[in-house]
């Protein structure tokens, strides 16, 4: 059986920019799967692949988010004037 390359979290740290704590949450809730021996965690590298590509948010995702317009509350669409208010304090350009 050949070993697969594995990341410590301190690489992960590194690469990420993140604390070890918070990849120690990713880990604890699943959202990062890893090998722990001792008090260490190993990462296989093809798991961390796979959380880079299921972590990443599409143009299309953000967009969405920005956009106020499609919004519901109870069912009816929000009145065109309280947008243009959301807009102005907000400063959205559009």
């Amino acid at each position: 059986m050949e070993l697969e390359d594995f990341y410590t979290v301190p690489e992960i740290t590194t690469k990420l920019k993140v604390e070890a704590s918070t990849i120690r949450r990713w880990i604890k809730q699943g959202k990062m799967k890893a090998y722990r021996f001792g008090r260490d965690y190993r990462i296989p590298k093809s798991d961390f692949d796979q959380f880079m590509e299921n972590s990443m948010v599409s143009k299309k995702t953000e967009k969405k988010r920005k956009s106020l317009e499609g919004i519901f509350k109870n069912g009816k669409p929000i009145p065109e004037e309280a947008i243009a208010e959301v807009v102005k304090v907000w400063n959205i350009k559009e």
